[in-house]
């Protein structure tokens, strides 16, 4: 997640995306945004990735209510989706395409260095969770 305007930037690394990694990061994201105690709530757009609407995933947006609320994208329509545009499709490009790396390792280091020259490192409590 990176917010410019506040100078702040959170992301992890998964092996593969589901419904546990996706609540581990939600974990990650409430004590990072709630821990310096200037907000009080996450509002987190996303779209309907299986992981995101999977029953795991539901029960427990359930009981995050007091500091989380999701707003559903429309079913197939990335193009409403900034992350893709802005971030995914950009990552894609200037650090995977046409490269060959060795072990996944080289690729998330070649991707976090690209975030950080791209938008900066601002927060240093950043996990790194594989």
């Amino acid at each position: 997640m990176v917010w410019p305007e506040e100078k702040l930037m959170m992301y992890n690394f998964y092996d593969e995306m589901n419904s546990t990694n996706t609540i581990d990061h939600l974990e990650n994201l409430k004590s990072c945004t709630m821990k310096n105690g200037r907000w009080k709530r996450l509002i987190l757009i996303w779209d309907h990735a299986s992981f995101h609407v999977s029953q795991m995933m539901n029960d427990y947006i359930k009981t995050q209510k007091d500091w989380l609320t999701i707003i559903y994208l429309p079913k197939k329509a990335p193009y409403l989706n900034p992350n893709e545009r802005k971030i995914n499709q950009q990552i894609k490009s200037c650090v995977c395409a046409n490269r060959f790396y060795d072990h996944i390792e080289e690729q998330k280091t070649a991707i976090s260095e690209y975030l950080d020259k791209t938008f900066g490192r601002w927060y240093d409590d950043i996990s790194y969770d594989t």
